[in-house]
């Protein structure tokens, strides 16, 4: 039990340090499995391509904090936001990141 409470303790580290998903690159996130499954798109690259915002902002941060954005990802997926895909990715990345005896 004690090993299973070490593991989550430097899981929470990793995450607070800046490993969390904030600084993950989104591709590493948003898996093709897991566009698959919140699209109807086969990875994240063609939901971007597909938005047609890629050129309208200078930034990925500007495109993904714009309201075009949000209702691009509202539109096009499962999920309400931007938002909320981020979270369910971060989610599914953080379980993926404890053993399975947990």
């Amino acid at each position: 039990m004690t090993d299973n409470f070490k593991i989550l303790d430097d899981l929470t580290k990793e995450i607070n340090e800046g490993a969390g998903y904030h600084n993950l690159p989104i591709e590493l996130l948003m898996t093709p499995d897991f566009i698959k499954t919140h699209s109807c798109f086969t990875d994240f690259e063609c939901l971007l391509l597909s938005s047609r915002l890629k050129d309208k902002y200078t930034t990925n941060s500007d495109l993904y904090s714009s309201a075009e954005w949000d209702l691009f990802i509202s539109k096009n997926t499962n999920v309400n936001s931007w938002r909320e895909l981020r979270i369910k990715a971060a989610i599914i990345y953080v379980k993926s990141r404890l053993p399975h005896q947990l």
